[in-house]
């Protein structure tokens, strides 16, 4: 059976389809992949500005506040996204 839809995940306000989706685009950022278009709903969340912004001037400490933001955690914030299934 599968598992029900989460709201909030680590008190971001996402439900957890849309949390993935930003989660694999920092990641993706941070690996040097090129990031996926996020839909329009998430380009406006604090995370997708911060991506846009990594976008543009490509300083880490962009990806560093956006993984902080989607784990709710200032240290091994990458570590917690990374584990996250």
């Amino acid at each position: 059976m599968p598992e029900p839809c989460r709201s909030d995940l680590y008190g971001t306000g996402l439900q957890e389809a849309d949390w993935r989706i930003l989660k694999e685009a920092v990641l993706a950022a941070a690996f040097g992949a090129e990031t996926p278009v996020l839909p329009p709903r998430l380009q406006q969340h604090p995370v997708g500005v911060l991506l846009a912004s990594y976008r543009q001037e490509a300083r880490r400490s962009v990806l560093d506040k956006a993984a902080r933001l989607l784990t709710g955690q200032q240290q091994e914030s990458w570590l917690l996204l990374m584990k996250s299934g």
